[in-house]
């Protein structure tokens, strides 16, 4: 094969891998509209960066998630304490309030939650 035959054959070759990716990132940014559109954060002016700004979404929404995540060991650290203390009823709100932490997080019980990591009650 001559060299102007082996350039011709590279870039046919080359332009069929752009038209793959093209494609393959036209597909990608369809489905980053579907799911900014389904979220109800779509705003027109993401139309040819919907996968910028699915990323900045992302991002901001994990800061928020590690900010929250912060606050509520914060609490749940505190509700701890609280049901540690001799008060009965302080210790029975307290009780209440880490089940309904633990139901909202992970769908189950403390107790089902310690049965899963092998602890025992005594």
């Amino acid at each position: 094969m001559n060299h102007s035959a082996q350039l011709q054959a590279e870039y046919q070759a080359a332009f069929k891998q752009i038209q793959a990716l093209e494609e393959m990132l036209a597909g990608l940014s369809k489905e980053a509209r579907a799911a900014l559109r389904g979220t109800g954060i779509w705003q027109q002016e993401f139309d040819g960066n919907e996968i910028v700004a699915l990323i900045a979404v992302f991002r901001s929404s994990y800061q928020v998630a590690q900010q929250k995540q912060v606050a509520l060991q914060s609490a749940i650290d505190f509700i701890g304490k609280v049901e540690l203390t001799g008060d009965a009823e302080m210790r029975a709100h307290a009780i209440t309030a880490l089940e309904a932490i633990n139901q909202i997080l992970v769908g189950e019980t403390i107790e089902e939650s310690q049965e899963k990591q092998g602890i025992i009650h005594v």
